[in-house]
């Protein structure tokens, strides 16, 4: 934003001290490399969403792309899904794509994990460095986000989130520049860092980030238009211009995934924001200790992110009311904003534009909670700004030369014993130990350092430990379970539940029910087909209501729906579902049908039972009928009011006119030459006209082929696939093309040449450019 005085003169070498500083602060994860082990928590709650979720899709989708395809489909949940749809997996993501390739899958989502923090403290400092902030408070501000509970602890557990909000940051420097006018290169690379976010796999994120470029855009213009040095107009324009540049080419960067998933979206149903206020209130009763440090209870998890330590708060209340910046007006409206939308419900702004695209695809308002804490730690940046540069208050504390000998002679000391202290104490080896380290690193290095370089350093050093001593990051990395690497490389080992390998092994085309969430995360791994699976924040609308109706996994708390499960089996039985692996406690609900289900096997409290009336994955039937309400059809499956092995119920009328079987003449059984993701390939031989039946998700995309002839695909049963098939010996084949992703693919690759060629041709300019005379420092 404007600036007012003489143009501050960029030292290299002190900000390349300070990167490496981040570098090392990543070291809290050296275990990683040392011991081969965990920093991830163990399986809980929060947890359960990497082990069950993001880890096995980002192995299985560089295992697909490693095999010379590229994953489409996934067959193994839910009866088909999309999976380059399905953001969150990160198919197109080149840092997840690098480093799963480079190291092995244990040990990758740890590196993963931890270039991301080292990325998004980067360009942290590379941002407050731009917009003119000195190298202490940009280290500070860039500390402050890239290490706050609210994104280094709660996105550790969503690795997509973490990974698009580390480019928020290279996102905002980007506009800052172009908005100065210093060229098309800086358009490229907004759309660069837009296009990441979007493919780091949450475009919640994306839209966040177009958010607070538009609160950057508008108080930039405002305040260069209002002051002296301001910007002409036409450089504005121009500005803008290539605003709306950037923004056509971020949608064609990213349109391989963009366009699969608008297709996907109007199929999904998104659930509502939740009303979280209650969530967010103190607890005002808590003790001194936990008021200050911050309150580690259980049920915690929308409330911590909130309070970022006083340190923080002290200075935020100095750049919002001391401070002349005129950046500040940026961070106070993102702080306000974010605020407001990570309540929820309970603000009326939420409320409001909650019934506006996109806003309205929200789930849960914590993508706002995440990033709360970029505006404070530019509000803190600042406010460390104003006090290093606000001669009276330094003089106040200490006149002269005298402040600064005793601030690095006296306080300094104290600082180390009481992180040594604190460190001895408290069992800890997370958080602690990376601030310790970095203190050490910056005691060893100020010794041989310039006297400048000393003075933000000490700064920082006492920064540091006013953040970790009365703010809650203390406990940030705190003392959880550390696991054995075999804790998460069990999960790509097939599946070692008793009694279902050898099962699955003469069936392996059958679908599992299971409410174990590490087995629907296996299922991936082991090429085991769920009828369920890990709940999907873009499932499929239809199959989201059929596991409503199931209640996704019931619990012993509601036993009518074990009933439920029990007395309503159609849409269980035409999934294929020959396998079911329920809780203990829910085997009399089964055993009163002996007839139906047949007890397997059973240890650890869970049971597993073979369903004896599951449809084969394909099957004939003999009779169709049409009914256009889709709500009627599911009624009549569900109430068990059609025969699934006899007849099936199509939305739309036949286009065939040839007559069907007899319910008595059909005695063939289909057989499924190939099972691939995106390729299903049956031999069949109906002896009349019937309809081929396959038990998974109808989907745009797909195509059916009889003997090499395209043939139409029926949306059968409310959710599956059918083909009409004549008397006679077919080779039915089901192949996934979408042209969402064909058109999507042709517009990427185009953009990316585009992006190189613009890369390669200003980097030659840079190179050839001749060196210019630097103005002498003053003295």
């Amino acid at each position: 934003m404007p600036t007012s005085g003489q143009k501050r003169i960029p030292s290299v070498g002190a900000d390349v001290f300070s990167i490496a500083l981040f570098l090392f602060a990543t070291a809290v994860f050296w275990k990683l490399f040392v011991l081969g082990r965990l920093v991830i928590p163990g399986p809980n709650s929060l947890s359960a969403d990497m082990y069950a979720q993001f880890y096995p899709k980002f192995v299985y989708g560089n295992v697909v792309l490693e095999s010379g395809h590229f994953p489409l489909w996934n067959p193994y949940e839910y009866c088909g899904v999309p999976f380059l749809a399905t953001l969150h997996n990160e198919p197109c993501y080149p840092f997840k794509l690098l480093i799963f390739w480079v190291f092995p899958p244990h040990l990758a989502i740890q590196v993963f994990i931890a270039f991301h923090i080292f990325l998004a403290a980067v360009f942290t400092y590379l941002f407050f460095r731009a917009i003119q902030l000195s190298r202490s408070a940009s280290f500070l501000g860039a500390l402050i986000w890239a290490f706050s509970e609210s994104l280094a602890f709660l996105s550790i557990y969503h690795p997509h989130r973490f990974a698009a909000a580390a480019w928020l940051p290279f996102c905002l420097m980007s506009l800052h520049k172009l908005l100065k006018g210093e060229g098309i290169l800086w358009s490229v690379l907004l759309a660069i860092g837009v296009a990441m976010e979007f493919l780091a796999g949450m475009p919640q994120m994306a839209i966040s980030a177009f958010v607070f470029l538009v609160f950057y855009d508008i108080v930039f213009t405002v305040l260069s238009l209002a002051s002296r040095e301001r910007l002409n107009r036409k450089n504005l324009y121009k500005a803008h211009l290539l605003l709306v540049f950037s923004a056509i080419l971020c949608v064609c960067l990213v349109a391989v995934q963009f366009l699969p998933f608008l297709e996907l979206m109007s199929f999904s149903q998104r659930a509502s924001g939740i009303e979280v206020l209650k969530q967010l209130t103190p607890d005002y009763l808590n003790p001194p200790s936990q008021l200050f440090l911050g309150s580690i209870a259980k049920d915690q998890t929308m409330r911590s992110p909130f309070f970022m330590g006083i340190t923080s708060f002290i200075l935020l209340l100095y750049a919002v009311f001391q401070s002349k910046r005129e950046t500040k007006w940026f961070f106070i409206v993102a702080g306000l904003f974010t605020t407001a939308m990570s309540l929820g419900s309970s603000t009326p702004l939420h409320g409001l534009l909650h019934n506006f695209p996109p806003f309205k695809y929200d789930r849960f308002p914590m993508t706002w909670v995440y990033l709360y804490s970029f505006p404070i730690a530019g509000l803190a940046a600042i406010g460390l700004d104003y006090l290093k540069n606000d001669c009276a208050f330094r003089e106040s504390l200490m006149p002269g030369r005298a402040f600064h000998l005793w601030r690095r002679d006296v306080l300094a000391p104290v600082i180390l014993v009481g992180f040594a202290i604190i460190f001895a104490f408290s069992g800890g080896d997370g958080f602690e130990t990376m601030v310790m380290g970095i203190v050490c690193i910056l005691v060893a290095l100020l010794i041989l350092s310039r006297r400048q370089l000393v003075k933000e350093a000490i700064t920082v050093l006492l920064i540091v430990a006013g953040l970790t001593i009365y703010s809650k990051q203390i406990a940030m990395w705190g003392d959880y379970i550390q696991l054995p690497k075999s804790g998460i490389e069990q999960l790509s080992a097939p599946t070692a539940r008793p009694g279902i390998n050898s099962f699955l092994e003469n069936d392996k085309l059958s679908r599992v029910y299971s409410v174990i969430i590490s087995l629907n995360g296996e299922s991936l791994f082991s090429r085991v087909c769920l009828a369920n699976g890990y709940e999907e924040s873009l499932l499929l609308r239809r199959m989201q209501r059929i596991m409503q109706f199931y209640n996704w996994t019931p619990t012993e708390r509601h036993a009518e729906n074990w009933e439920k499960f029990v007395d309503n089996p159609n849409f269980i039985n035409l999934m294929g579902t020959r396998l079911i692996y329920v809780p203990a406690y829910a085997i009399p609900f089964f055993r009163s049908h002996p007839e139906r289900y047949a007890f397997l096997d059973g240890d650890r409290g869970y049971a597993a039972l073979v369903n004896r009336q599951a449809l084969p994955k394909c099957f004939l039937v003999n009779k169709s009928i049409t009914i256009k309400d889709e709500d009627e059809i599911f009624d009549k499956i569900v109430n068990n009011e059609m025969m699934p092995s006899q007849e099936v119920l199509l939305e739309e009328d036949a286009r065939e006119t040839g007559p069907l079987a007899e319910p008595d003449a059909q005695e063939d059984i289909p057989e499924i030459v190939k099972y691939l993701p995106e390729e299903v390939v049956i031999k069949a031989s109906p002896k009349a006209a019937a309809f081929l039946v396959l038990g998974d998700s109808h989907y745009p995309g797909w195509k059916a082929y009889d003997n090499d002839k395209e043939t139409h695909i029926y949306q059968a049963n409310y959710l599956f696939r059918a083909v009409y098939l004549p008397p006679g010996e077919h080779l039915v084949r089901f192949s996934y093309e979408p042209a969402t992703f064909r058109w999507g693919l042709r517009i990427s690759l185009a953009a990316w040449l585009f992006v190189a060629a613009c890369l390669v041709r200003n980097f030659a300019l840079f190179w050839r450019r001749k060196p210019e005379a630097q103005p002498l420092r003053q003295t």
